[in-house]
């Protein structure tokens, strides 16, 4: 028996051998033509055998937003989503209290302190969506836009650590780390330092949320990324 070999054309001047699974990333939208050729070489002749595939990129767009308190628990979210080449055609807010917006940049005010999880849908003229979500905190007596700004957290994607940087203004400042369903994996108490380094060792990668507590009271949240 002869050997084998598959030569893969992808239809953007890219070409390769191949002899298992192959995933390819597309730059731009289109239809691409794509062929494979599987080539048996024998003791005497070779014998090919050639597939085509028309393979049609869309352009998908990608969800992405901000926000900023405006005060009395109400906040001003801005769609920052974008696409390729097409356009966004819909917007769908979900404010993690049971309440949703479809235009492109909404106010909303909570009635009540607490943490949520706000996550944006957009569709592309191509008919395709994407979503994020990011969390939120609305805590009473506290600096609204102050804490957001203060507190930092690198690098981003973390490693083997990350750093937390808390202002002075916090009082006995606790740290705690949850993962995407609310399990408290790291627990910090007690801290006496500006600078906080965590280490990852008990996180597997992936998604998690970074809370931090001032004088008893959550103030701030983040998500973050662990990519080991």
């Amino acid at each position: 028996m002869g050997k084998e070999t598959y030569w893969l054309e992808l239809g953007d001047l890219n070409n390769t051998f191949l002899d298992t699974n192959y995933t390819h990333f597309y730059t731009a939208i289109g239809t691409y033509n794509t062929q494979l050729t599987a080539t048996i070489y024998g003791y005497t002749n070779n014998c090919s055998h050639t597939s085509n595939l028309s393979v049609t990129v869309l352009d998908t767009g990608t969800a992405n937003f901000t926000f900023a308190p405006s005060g009395g628990g109400s906040f001003q979210f801005n769609d920052l989503s974008t696409t390729m080449t097409g356009v966004i055609v819909t917007w769908l807010w979900d404010f993690g209290d049971s309440t949703f917006d479809n235009t492109q940049n909404p106010t909303h005010t909570y009635p009540d302190t607490g943490n949520y999880i706000v996550c944006l849908t957009i569709t592309s003229d191509a008919g395709c969506s994407s979503t994020i979500c990011q969390p939120l905190s609305f805590t009473v007596g506290q600096k609204e836009i102050a804490v957001s700004n203060e507190v930092k957290i690198y690098p981003i994607p973390a490693k083997r650590f990350f750093t937390i940087e808390l202002p002075i203004s916090f009082v006995n400042p606790e740290i705690s780390v949850t993962d995407i369903v609310g399990k408290k994996i790291i627990a910090m108490e007690n801290i006496q330092q500006s600078k906080v380094k965590v280490l990852t060792e008990e996180l597997n990668s992936g998604v998690y949320f970074v809370s931090v507590s001032s004088n008893g009271q959550k103030v701030f949240t983040k998500r973050i990324v662990v990519d080991k």
